[in-house]
C-alpha cells in the first residue's frame, strides 16, 4: 500500500511537472506570437516597434508648421541588408526634409543583416499587416543575390524568426523548403529554447549602460540606424573584412548566372507595391571601386539589363549609388563607415527623396 501511495505520488509529481513546462511553452509561443514581437524576430521586431512609436507621436500625427498643412507627417522607409543598416542615417536627413517641406518625415533604416530579396517581400507584408504604409518605399538591391544559386543550399531566414501568419503572408512559390519548415515547427514546439538569446537580451537591456551595449537588435538610434563606438575601425580589422568580403562574393560574382528565387522574389515585391500603389524606388547601395572590379562584364551586364527591366516593367526609379562614396570610406569595400554613411544619405536626401516629394506637392 504504502509502494502504492509513492508510486501515485511520483506520477502525480512528473505529470504536474510535464503540465507546468507545457504551459510555459505555450505561454512564451502565444507571447511571441501575438504581443512580443521583439523576441520573435529581435532585429526586425526592435525596428518595426519603435517606427511604430514615432508614428503615434503627437508631433508626427499633428499639422504641419504654418505655411503648407499636412493632415500627418510622411514615412520613408528602407529595407535591405547590412549595407542599409550601416549607410543609411535617418536623423541626418529629417530636420532638413521638414524644414524644406514645411512638415514631418520620419526616414526610418530597415536594413537587417543577411537579408534577401525574400526577406524584403516578407518585410513588406508584415509592414502592410501592422499597419504600416510608408509613403515611399526604398529597396536595396544586392546584385550578387540574383546569382541562380544563391539560395540553393541556403536558408533564407532562420526558423526561428518566422511566425504563423508569416506563412499566409507568403506567396505559395515563395514559401521556404522542406527544412525550413521542419525547423520552424520545432521552434513552435519549444519555444524558450528556440528564443533564449532573444529572452536574455531582453531582460537584461536595462542592467547594461547604452554606450556599452553589444546587443545588435537593440543598439539603434531613433531612426533605426546602428552608430558605431569607433567612426573608423583599425586597418588591420578592415584588411581581414575586406579579404572575407572578396572570399564571400568573388566566387559569386565570376560565374553569376541571373536567376532563381531572389529574382523572382523582387518582381513579386515591386508587384506588391504596384498592387498598393506604394510609390518604390530600387536603390544599388555603394561599393569600393575594389569590390566593383570582382564583377565580370558579363555579370554586371545581367544585373543592368534585369534592373532595368524591372525599372520599365513597373515604373519605378532605379537609383545607381555604387560610386556614391569614396574608397577610403568603406570598412570591407562594400559597408561604409560613419563618413561614408554621412555621404550617401545627404546624396539620397537631395537627389530621391526631397524630390520625389517635392513633385507630390508641385502634382497638386
Amino acid at each position: 500500500m504504502k509502494y502504492n501511495r509513492r508510486v501515485s505520488r511520483a506520477r502525480a509529481v512528473l505529470l504536474s511537472g510535464v503540465g507546468v513546462f507545457a504551459l510555459l511553452q505555450l505561454g512564451l509561443a502565444v507571447v511571441v506570437e501575438s504581443w512580443w514581437v521583439q523576441l520573435r524576430d529581435p532585429c526586425f521586431g526592435v525596428k518595426v516597434v519603435a517606427l511604430e512609436q514615432r508614428m503615434r507621436n503627437s508631433e508626427f500625427q499633428g499639422n504641419g508648421s504654418a505655411g503648407r498643412r499636412e493632415p500627418h507627417g510622411k514615412v520613408v522607409v528602407m529595407l535591405g541588408t547590412s549595407r542599409t543598416d550601416d549607410a543609411l542615417r535617418g536623423s541626418q536627413l529629417e530636420g532638413a526634409l521638414a524644414q524644406e517641406l514645411d512638415y514631418p518625415v520620419i526616414v526610418y533604416n530597415l536594413g537587417l543583416p543577411g537579408t534577401s530579396e525574400q526577406a524584403e517581400l516578407l518585410y513588406l507584408e508584415r509592414l502592410l499587416d501592422r499597419q504600416i504604409r510608408p509613403d515611399l518605399l526604398l529597396i536595396e538591391v544586392l546584385p550578387a543575390h540574383l546569382h541562380r544559386d544563391w539560395t540553393r543550399d541556403t536558408v533564407w531566414i532562420p526558423p526561428d524568426r518566422l511566425s504563423w501568419r508569416d506563412w499566409h503572408l507568403l506567396h505559395e512559390d515563395h514559401l521556404p523548403r522542406r527544412a525550413l519548415r521542419n525547423g520552424w515547427r520545432e521552434t513552435c514546439a519549444l519555444p524558450w529554447y528556440a528564443h533564449r538569446f532573444a529572452v536574455l537580451g531582453a531582460l537584461t537591456l536595462h542592467m547594461v549602460p547604452g554606450e556599452v551595449r553589444e546587443n545588435y537588435a537593440y543598439s539603434r538610434d531613433r531612426c533605426g540606424w546602428r552608430s558605431p563606438i569607433d567612426e573608423r575601425p583599425s586597418s588591420d580589422r578592415c584588411s581581414r573584412a575586406t579579404a572575407q568580403a572578396r572570399s564571400e562574393y568573388g566566387p559569386t560574382l565570376q560565374r553569376f548566372e541571373l536567376g532563381g528565387s531572389n529574382c523572382a522574389a523582387l518582381r513579386m515585391l515591386l508587384g506588391r507595391c504596384r498592387d498598393c500603389r506604394l510609390p518604390a524606388v530600387l536603390v544599388l547601395m555603394p561599393e569600393a571601386s575594389e569590390f566593383r572590379n570582382l564583377y565580370p562584364p558579363a555579370a554586371w551586364a545581367q544585373v543592368q539589363a534585369f534592373l532595368d527591366q524591372l525599372r520599365d516593367e513597373f515604373d519605378v526609379p532605379l537609383i545607381n549609388a555604387r560610386n556614391w562614396v569614396a574608397d577610403a570610406d568603406f570598412m570591407d569595400t562594400h559597408h561604409v563607415f560613419v563618413p561614408g554613411a554621412k555621404t550617401f544619405t545627404e546624396r539620397l536626401g537631395r537627389e530621391v527623396v526631397l524630390p520625389f516629394f517635392q513633385a507630390q506637392i508641385a502634382s497638386r
